[in-house]
């Protein structure tokens, strides 16, 4: 994967009470992680198949995990049943979005 930090911070937007992040996933992936940007958006690989909210739930698994927040402080703004979202993280600061996501871009190189 070739990004950097900067161009994923692109991705998330102080919203009131916490941070937007826009997302494309890819169901189906071999495996899940972050694998790029699609224009402004970050681009994440599911392994999960886009069923029955199977790829969400994969999605908020992910993004709790690498964001540290509860999958109660999540939910999807846009985009439920598209590829394309907006999902927002309650209760956490721009500026700590920014440092873990940061994380996840060098650890996933």
């Amino acid at each position: 994967m070739t990004m950097d930090v900067e161009s994923a911070a692109s991705a998330l937007s102080e919203c009131e009470g916490g941070v937007r992040v826009t997302i494309r996933v890819k169901p189906r992936a071999r495996r899940q992680g972050l694998c790029g940007m699609r224009g402004r958006a970050l681009e994440i690989a599911l392994t999960a198949p886009p069923v029955d909210g199977a790829a969400n739930s994969a999605l908020f698994s992910w993004l709790s995990e690498t964001f540290g927040v509860s999958r109660s402080r999540l939910s999807i703004v846009s985009g439920p049943t598209s590829r394309e979202k907006c999902v927002e993280l309650h209760g956490i600061s721009l500026a700590s979005a920014e440092r873990a996501l940061a994380v996840a871009v060098k650890g996933d190189r």
